[in-house]
């Protein structure tokens, strides 16, 4: 303040020289280093891009939760295998904690495949057995996303996840980490992935441990195996627990079949699994048993009970038609059928 001004003189002094015009000097702002996503309006929604049909997004992380021996671990080798396989699919990389190597092989062995589809697995499917890395720290994390980096890896499964992450499975800041590290980092490289882990003590449809497990992915599976049939036959029933896009059904029903080892998916219950058509080596066995026991022949009711007396496992009307052809062969030996 000026001995000869007044206080509000001084005010009015500082406040112009505080008014430039604009001309006179130009704000220049840094140039932006966060690049957002366009709005422009598209003509249609985007359809869901699935990796695997009902049960897997591409880009989005994904849970399945299962009990032991409850088939999660083969379920995710036969869709692996078959993502690896198709010529619209992609490649896997695989970490494996739980399953012993020759327990993989043998797996593999039954899935029956080709000499041709193991040549196209071994380039897209990298299936990394007891790896010893914690996911959940920069260091283990950085390792798997320098390896999808250098083969273009689009699918990556966790199996099982408690045994790739330092700390306490039921800490939330274990599996914040975990986002923190390596999740955030697949979304942002487009890159989808398959987390597999045990249920709660209390909640069977949970993952154990903390809820952030759940809140860090898209999308998240329940698996229960149902009861096995006589042939081998086990249906198992999916039922979503998180479904951040919508675009899951509630529930996916699985068939694991036998000879050849291999799945089939449905979004309806599947029926019965007694098979309508049994499979010809029983029948010949069946055969077999009747010419032994009766080389002259025998009556329907006869034939059957003497046929389930000795383990062979057939609808009456199926082991009654046997029969019948067993006694037509007999009479025209040229059909075989008795022989």
């Amino acid at each position: 303040m000026s001995d000869n001004s007044t206080p509000d003189e001084d005010v009015q002094d500082a406040v112009e020289a505080r008014v430039v015009p604009v001309s006179e000097n130009k704000v220049h702002w840094p140039t932006p280093t966060l690049r957002g996503r366009s709005f422009k309006k598209k003509l249609n929604k985007t359809a869901t891009d699935w990796l695997f049909e009902s049960l897997l997004i591409a880009n989005h992380q994904h849970y399945l939760v299962g009990e032991k021996e409850s088939n999660k671990s083969m379920l995710m080798l036969w869709i692996a295998v078959q993502f690896a396989l198709d010529d619209g699919g992609g490649v896997v990389l695989y970490l494996d904690e739980e399953n012993d190597p020759g327990d993989i092989e043998n797996r593999l062995a039954d899935f029956d495949l080709t000499d041709e589809q193991r040549e196209k697995l071994e380039e897209r499917l990298i299936y990394v057995h007891f790896p010893s890395l914690r996911l959940n720290t920069p260091t283990g994390a950085q390792v798997v996303l320098d390896n999808i980096a250098l083969t273009s890896v689009d699918l990556l499964i966790i199996d099982t996840v408690s045994k790739f992450v330092d700390g306490p499975e039921d800490s939330a800041d274990t599996y914040k980490k975990l986002y923190e590290h390596l999740l955030v980092n697949l979304k942002r490289e487009k890159v989808a992935s398959v987390i597999l882990d045990h249920p709660g003590h209390v909640d069977q449809g949970r993952p154990r441990g903390t809820s952030v497990k759940l809140a860090d992915v898209d999308n998240g599976w329940a698996m229960k195996k149902g009861k096995v049939q006589p042939d081998g036959t086990t249906d198992i029933t999916l039922t979503s627990i998180k479904n951040r896009s919508g675009a899951l059904p509630k529930k996916v029903y699985v068939r694991k079949l036998l000879n050849p080892l291999r799945f089939e998916f449905s979004l309806t219950p599947f029926k019965d699994s007694t098979p309508t058509e049994e499979p010809e080596d029983v029948k010949v066995r069946a055969l077999r048993l009747l010419g032994e026991e009766f080389p002259d022949g025998v009556g329907i009711n006869k034939g059957r009970e003497f046929l389930k007396g000795n383990g062979v496992k057939l609808r009456d009307a199926d082991t009654n038609d046997l029969v019948r052809a067993f006694n037509d062969g007999l009479s025209d030996p040229e059909s075989g059928a008795g022989q």
